[in-house]
């Protein structure tokens, strides 16, 4: 993960901040910095059908890291970070990059009874509809819910 760093480090100082946009190179930086290291992430989305048909969308962090060998990570560093890219589009459609950024910038803490980092029973989530700026606008774009 050493080589995947310093490559992150080169394209972040590159690629320079555009406005308040996040680029994937940026969200696994982000993500190695708080836990140490390249967590695998996936954007959720949850419904309250029975209470109202709000969506709850999230950026969960999973257990599974780049360089794992046993069990092996499932992408390859491509892969990853084309995921990742994808994961920071939708963060900018919905204007959550700053959220998302503050989240990385706290210390790893236990919330409800749930692990301050990812385990292999249980993801962290960042839970993007509790921004003070989400809006739920674009969802069904991203969902098929």
């Amino acid at each position: 993960s050493g080589a995947l760093t310093a490559r992150l480090q080169q394209l972040a100082m590159t690629e320079g901040s555009m406005d308040d946009q996040i680029t994937g190179s940026e969200l696994a930086l982000l993500c190695y910095k708080k836990y140490g290291l390249y967590h695998d992430m996936a954007l959720k989305c949850d419904m309250l059908q029975l209470v109202s048909d709000k969506k709850l969308v999230s950026v969960n962090i999973y257990y599974a890291y780049f360089g794992q060998i046993a069990p092996r990570f499932q992408y390859t560093e491509a892969e990853y970070l084309l995921k990742c890219d994808l994961i920071a589009t939708a963060i900018n459609q919905w204007n959550q990059a700053p959220y998302v950024r503050e989240f990385f910038a706290e210390a790893p803490k236990a919330y409800r009874g749930l692990p301050s980092r990812p385990r292999w029973d249980t993801a962290v989530s960042i839970r993007l509809y509790k921004s003070p700026t989400w809006t739920g606008a674009n969802i069904d774009e991203w969902f098929l819910t």
